[in-house]
């Protein structure tokens, strides 16, 4: 049997599958207990993330992304699910017993051998795809301007944007070379922050030359380079919009999509943190962020909040309150890295 193109099959979906398709969620343990199988058997969510608390060794992750694969095939075969992690390395690897060390973004930036880095970023892209992963938030594309800055720091390749651009553009390359999505981050730049936005919301103060010179320029690099993904920062720049990133329309479209020309997904960082938590009705961030432009929604935390967003995008769809270009397009996009992912995975 054939299966249908993204568009027949997008023609064929009710609300509840394309409100589905637009949310990726996490879930907690190491593996499916009967609530987390039913979960997953019950929405044909757009993918999943695994953190350090669903993590115990290889033949565990292996065996726990096969059985959420094979539900997802009963949704859609040649559309596997998006499973992704924040394997950035150094201080972020919640793999870091399972994929080849790396000392960390900052160090590599400071050593300046972007073709040894190159190397280990093809290798960690290798080590991801045989546990199964074919999404990695990474690399992280900030330029660490701000010494004050409490969630960069050494995540970032360093202070000077074409370094930062030159390292992510390597990663960006060798993850992808392997069937791995590379998901730059964190867009428009969290580089100079004096707030982390797990637990505020963080504004950077730069004039639009600044902004372009330094915090936009590894982000242009990165879709030069062919960056498959892209994740928001719920980070707010003034001198653009008095929104966060992730609920703003000039960021996202205007700036993103238009004048970047970006073609691939844009997932937004999770809406469990504070900066879109604490400051946002969960019902004004879900509509917001899709209306601003974003295709994938991380609607990470406990699993009632989860399909509280689910329910805010079905009805937001079965009352037509978001367009049919803002619904489908992003579903294109979508589906057709899902289909791409699954190729590149069975072919190598």
């Amino acid at each position: 049997m054939i299966e249908p193109s993204p568009n027949d099959l997008i023609s064929k979906l009710g609300a509840a599958e394309k409100a589905a398709l637009r949310i990726l969620v996490d879930f907690p343990g190491t593996s499916l207990t009967d609530p987390v199988r039913n979960f997953f058997e019950s929405h044909p969510w757009a993918g999943v993330i695994l953190f350090v608390k669903n993590i115990d060794n290889a033949s565990q992750v292996k065996a726990l992304i096969q059985n959420l694969q094979t539900i997802n095939q009963n949704f859609y075969k040649d559309y596997p699910l998006f499973v992704s992690v924040d394997e950035e390395g150094g201080k972020v690897s919640p793999l870091q017993k399972l994929v080849t060390p790396s000392p960390g973004n900052a160090v590599l930036g400071t050593a300046g051998d972007v073709d040894a880095a190159y190397k280990l970023f093809k290798r960690r892209a290798v080590d991801l795809r045989e546990l199964g992963f074919n999404v990695n938030y990474a690399p992280v594309v900030d330029v660490n301007t701000n010494p004050k800055n409490p969630i960069i720091g050494v995540r970032a390749f360093g202070s000077d944007p074409q370094t930062v651009a030159k390292f992510g553009n390597a990663a960006i390359r060798a993850s992808q070379e392997e069937g791995v999505m590379a998901v730059a981050k964190h867009f428009p730049g969290h580089g100079d922050t004096e707030k982390d936005s797990h637990l505020d919301l963080p504004t950077v103060h730069r004039t639009e030359q600044e902004f372009e010179k330094i915090d936009l320029y590894p982000f242009k690099e990165a879709v030069k380079a062919g960056a498959w993904g892209i994740m928001t920062a719920h980070v707010i720049y003034p001198v653009l919009d008095k929104n966060p990133a992730t609920l703003s329309k000039k960021i996202l479209t205007d700036i993103l999509r238009k004048q970047l020309n970006f073609q691939g997904i844009i997932f937004t960082d999770s809406f469990a943190m504070a900066a879109i938590k604490e400051h946002f009705d969960l019902e004004e961030a879900v509509m917001r962020s899709v209306e601003a432009g974003a295709d994938i929604l991380l609607a990470l935390g406990d699993a009632s909040t989860q399909m509280d967003t689910f329910d805010i995008l079905k009805k937001a769809i079965e009352k037509k309150k978001i367009s049919e270009e803002n619904i489908n397009e992003p579903l294109r996009r979508i589906l057709s890295f899902r289909h791409k992912l699954g190729l590149d995975f069975h072919s190598k």
